[in-house]
């Protein structure tokens, strides 16, 4: 298989996101205790549950981090050749606005903390 999963962390400090899980968490157990399934095995399963909330907005983060990225670079293409058919200072300085912003800060890990919370499936 691909190895353990491992909890991305960095998800942790992102309280909306957090208490979407705890929703959701909440749901699962009322509709999933009190009937013919064993306590134990619904237990067992809720982590199964969350390791799926945590990993489909891991997923989600990801890709608005690559489309960010994507944009970005789309960008510096543009300005570069604008500023190779016609270079001046202004587009020099958009090229190099649009690099920057084309890679997260050192020392950061480029997750979106304002993105909009993991949507719920029905």
């Amino acid at each position: 298989g691909r190895g353990t999963w491992r909890l991305n962390e960095s998800l942790l400090s992102d309280s909306t996101f957090l208490q979407q899980v705890k929703t959701d968490l909440e749901e699962y157990f009322q509709a999933n205790s009190g009937g013919d399934v064993p306590d134990q095995t619904v237990w067992l399963a809720h982590k199964a549950v969350a390791r799926g909330l945590f990993i489909r907005r891991s997923s989600y983060l990801k890709k608005s981090r690559q489309k960010t990225q994507l944009e970005c670079q789309k960008l510096l293409a543009v300005a570069t050749t604008q500023n190779k058919l016609n270079p001046s200072p202004a587009l020099a300085k958009q090229r190099k606005s649009h690099k920057i912003s084309s890679q997260p800060p050192k020392g950061e890990t480029g997750n979106v903390q304002d993105s909009p919370p993991a949507h719920r499936s029905g």
